[in-house]
């Protein structure tokens, strides 16, 4: 047990391999909570009270995979339980739900049919690119840029627009969609 640490110490910002206690003095329950929050670790931490109720607040207030009231051991029935690390100490999850999907990765698949491909896709032809203009200069802040390109790129928009919902679909070239 070391006393008189103080947040400051390397002892409290560091990981520590052992059975170290340190007791560090503060001024209210928020402050307490406060500093050992104020860690890049989570991995477990303790609350000794004779109040359950507050002990019980604190635990739900802390950034800890695992909470301990009056005790700092896992006892039998707990180490079964889904617990880890809350930042960046320990191996990840275990147990549980959430240790299941420590261990999975989620992964979308989508497809678009080739015939409406997407209109961000490359190769851009010349229509594509004077839409694309027209968009941009819409959300200019001058009123002049806007009415330009209502006036330049309307034809374009609308081809661009037949396009994306089927009609007037690009043939297949030989490098892509033209």
């Amino acid at each position: 047990m070391i006393t008189g640490a103080t947040h400051e110490m390397r002892l409290l910002r560091e990981p520590v391999n052992g059975p170290v206690l340190a007791v560090v003095v503060v001024d209210s329950v928020a402050e307490a909570i406060r500093l050992a929050n104020d860690s890049d670790y989570g991995l477990g931490a303790s609350v000794w009270t004779a109040d359950r109720y507050q002990g019980m607040r604190i635990a739900r207030e802390l950034h800890a995979g695992m909470v301990w009231l009056n005790d700092h051991l896992p006892g039998p029935t707990v180490s079964r339980g889904p617990w880890g690390a809350a930042s960046g100490s320990g191996l990840g999850r275990t147990l549980g739900q959430s240790g299941l999907r420590a261990c999975a990765q989620e992964k979308l698949i989508s497809w678009d049919p080739p015939a409406t491909r997407g209109l961000w896709w490359s190769p851009y032809d010349e229509m594509t690119l004077r839409a694309a203009r027209a968009v941009a200069n819409m959300r200019s802040v001058r009123e002049a840029d806007r009415e330009r390109a209502w006036r330049q790129g309307a034809v374009a928009l609308a081809r661009l627009g037949a396009r994306a919902l089927g009609r007037g679909v690009p043939r297949p070239s030989r490098y892509g969609y033209a």
